[in-house]
């Protein structure tokens, strides 16, 4: 497997970076299995694809930020990912178009952000997901609260999945 890994990593930065996509009732959708293998693999191959993946994202353009936001999200341990998920709250640039959203305003990397930040940390009392549905104002609203509670964890150098507050 040791031998295996480099081709790995670039198999699965390539999808990245140009995923295969399938039109279903005329939207434009990733196919879910090489996008879910490719994540894995960059996240079993942790270490040697962060600094890769932290490229990657610093030279894409909105959609690309949004596939790598959805992988640094599952990755392991601290650091960058944590880092970059939170960087990329103030990236307010939409990586959907209008004509991929059935109802409501285009998702952006923000969003994304949030969304992956959520889920990894477990946040309490706040959305579990920002989406299409949600107004601008909305999610701007909330992206500055968790913003704000995560520059004060990071600050105080805690973990944010240890500090929940209570329901």
């Amino acid at each position: 497997l040791d031998d295996e890994r480099p081709e790995a990593v670039a198999f699965a930065l390539d999808s990245l970076r140009n995923p295969k996509t399938v039109q279903i009732e005329g939207e434009t959708l990733l196919q879910v299995p090489d996008f879910l293998l490719a994540r894995e693999i960059l996240r079993v191959f942790s270490q040697e694809s962060l600094p890769e993946l932290i490229r990657l994202y610093d030279s894409g353009d909105p959609f690309l930020k949004r596939n790598v936001l959805l992988v640094l999200g599952g990755m392991p341990g601290e650091g960058m990912a944590r880092s970059r998920l939170i960087a990329a709250l103030d990236d307010q640039r939409f990586w959907q178009d209008e004509e991929g959203v059935a109802a409501g305003v285009p998702l952006r990397v923000c969003d994304t952000a949030y969304n992956q930040l959520v889920l990894r940390y477990g946040i309490k009392n706040t959305p579990r997901k920002l989406g299409a549905a949600h107004s601008l104002e909305t999610r701007d609203y909330h992206i500055d609260r968790l913003r704000n509670a995560l520059t004060s964890w990071v600050e105080r150098d805690k973990d944010p999945g240890q500090r929940r507050t209570k329901r």
